[in-house]
């Protein structure tokens, strides 16, 4: 029977993201599908900023106008791309990374047996070492270990139109009205005059449409409707088989926040599985897996619980709740803030600063740095070349989301964080070469970058602190703490 280090259940965004991350950790690794080919639906129509900083790091991020080259300094704008789009950019970046989907194989049984699992797909049985249930709602793979996957009754349901409609709005951007009868959104599709509308199940979409903005609808090319679940699995691990994505957790498709979230389990799986598999980090490592992820998606459901209540609800609350929203800026702003999952921060988990990491951090004294320039497009935060105020990480403490931010690489060469991730540590430092100090647990998968402070920090593949601090025992003692003793590893890169 063939083996594979990690096989992968499920080749949508969160399965593909994973396989990446995995992958260029330098882990053996397979992706399978029940599906027959891949998706040319468009499905999901947006990347929220979190998502965009994620498959950015990974080089996977989909070639939408207006993309391509943004700066990320302060946190990246979302993107409108189909579910197509998203797809097919993570199977090119899959396929440099030497892995093909392998499509028409559903999951219908899987054993335990040692250090191994026995997976049955199609007429096959693939032993792996881990495997990992991204494979939707109905995900066999959670069915099989006996996770349960509870939720609350459903109550709503959306309709969804694709029209053709010469309606006279941006197309880089989402239109949203708020109605009596709940709400419309308009959503641009590739192609000319091509949209699709959302709203609540029963209302006439494109009657809603003319009637807020004076445009017909030409032709309906599909419609359909669905109902609103929300279900956070029990567990996300069951001995070696785990769960991310819709496999884990699902709930109203508002902000794409299913699409962030997913994402987001699968870069946080991504680095830490591929620690315990070559041997860089003890199996606990993966505990804290579930520890950091499950309470974002428990949040989630919550907030978008709420939202719905308030689309749908014919209340006064929630009638008074959509006036504020119309009339009030900062209650968009913040709206969108929160939606963009860039707050995301594990600090209160069992890596972060509530374990004791990072809990007292010698500010950065603010300093003016000459930099050389950074070719990070249109609106760069630099300026061109000068000097710029610098004060390191500021407040950002262990488990925070670091944002994107330049550098430089040890030979000197101007780079940015994110760039550098992709699947790899980033120690910084004001040396051009300190990365000999954490090679022993890290070995090849730590990158040297350079910046004008007094401190260190070590940044992990998802882009969150780890650590940061002045003294290199600190940092090793905290190496060893979260990954145990050092050790060689080899890469695993055969299936």
């Amino acid at each position: 029977m063939p083996y594979t280090s990690a096989l992968v259940v499920g080749a949508g965004p969160t399965g593909l993201t994973l396989a990446c991350a995995l992958r260029a950790a330098g882990v053996g690794v397979r992706v399978l599908d029940a599906a027959s080919g891949p998706a040319t639906a468009s499905g999901t129509l947006g990347l929220p900023p979190r998502a965009v900083e994620a498959l950015d790091r990974l080089g996977a991020l989909p070639a939408v106008a207006g993309v391509a080259g943004r700066e990320l300094r302060f946190g990246p704008d979302g993107v409108l791309a189909s579910r197509a789009q998203i797809e097919g950019a993570l199977r090119e970046r899959l396929d440099r990374l030497g892995v093909a989907v392998e499509w028409g194989l559903a999951v219908s049984g899987i054993r335990t047996e040692g250090d191994v699992v026995e997976v049955r797909a199609g007429a096959e049985v693939i032993r792996a070492g881990w495997v990992i249930g991204c494979d939707g709602v109905h995900s066999a793979v959670r069915a099989a270990v006996g996770i349960d996957f509870p939720g609350q009754p459903v109550t709503e349901r959306l309709r969804v139109a694709d029209v053709r409609a010469e309606l006279r709005r941006p197309r880089d951007t989402v239109a949203v009205w708020f109605r009596a009868g709940g709400f419309l959104a308009a959503f641009p599709l590739p192609g000319p005059d091509q949209w699709r509308l959302m709203g609540p199940d029963g209302a006439d979409l494109p009657g809603w449409l003319r009637e807020e903005t004076g445009a017909e609808v030409d032709e309906v090319t599909g419609e359909s409707a669905f109902p609103v679940q929300r279900r956070l699995a029990t567990a996300y691990r069951r001995g070696r088989v785990l769960l991310a994505g819709d496999a884990a957790h699902v709930h109203a498709p508002l902000g794409a926040q299913g699409l962030a979230t997913g994402i987001g389990d699968a870069e946080n799986l991504g680095w830490k599985l591929g620690a315990v598999i070559l041997g860089r980090a003890e199996a606990g490592l993966l505990d804290s897996y579930e520890a950091e992820r499950r309470p974002v998606a428990a949040e989630v459901l919550r907030v978008t619980g709420e939202a719905t209540n308030v689309l749908f609800s014919q209340g006064w609350a929630a009638r008074l709740a959509r006036g504020l929203v119309l009339r009030s800026r900062w209650m968009r702003r913040r709206i969108a803030a929160r939606a963009s999952q860039l707050r995301v921060s594990y600090r209160r988990g069992p890596l972060g600063a509530a374990a004791g990491q990072g809990e007292v951090v010698a500010e950065a004294a603010e300093q003016r740095v000459r930099l050389a320039q950074v070719a990070m497009g249109p609106g760069s935060w630099l300026g061109g070349v000068g000097t710029a105020p610098v004060t390191g990480l500021g407040r950002v403490r262990a488990g925070d989301r670091v944002p994107d931010f330049p550098c430089h690489r040890a030979s000197g060469v101007p780079t940015r964080l994110h760039a550098e991730l992709g699947g790899h540590w980033a120690l910084l430092s004001p040396f051009a070469d300190k990365s000999d100090i954490v090679r022993p647990w890290l070995g090849e998968s730590v990158v040297d970058l350079r910046w004008p402070h007094n401190e260190l920090a070590l940044i992990r593949p998802d882009g969150h602190l780890a650590w940061r601090g002045h003294h290199t025992a600190d940092l090793q003692r905290w190496l060893t703490g979260v990954l145990g003793q050092a050790a060689a590893a080899t890469p695993i890169l055969t299936r």
